[in-house]
Order: C-alpha cells, then structure tokens, then sequence
C-alpha cells in the first residue's frame, strides 16, 4: 500500500542504471519523435523507470 505522505514514498537507484539509462538513450536515438506517443516527457519518464525502482 502507497502511503499518501510523498516523503514516505522513496525510490531505489538499480545497481545497473548506467546500463539501463545507455541503453534508453541509445534506443531512443533511433525513434521518431511523436508528440502523441514518444515525446520529452514520455522519455524522461522512461529514463526514472530505467534507473529507478520504486519502493
């Protein structure tokens, strides 16, 4: 169960988030901007989930 106080809620760095994050950043040099569907935002939210795992 989620706490509803943010400071409760932490996160986790993954032991291998330099390799997860490369490998976001080398995928995503080679897709196409959609504003709809892969965009700043949905990319910065895949780079967290790729370093980061959630407590």
């Amino acid at each position: 169960m989620t706490s509803s106080n943010p400071a409760a809620n932490t996160a986790t760095r993954l032991p291998d988030w330099p390799e997860r994050l490369a490998a976001l950043i080398t995928a995503a040099e080679h897709r196409r901007f959609d504003a709809a569907r892969w965009n700043c935002g949905r990319f910065a939210m895949a780079a967290v989930v790729a370093c980061r795992r959630l407590d």
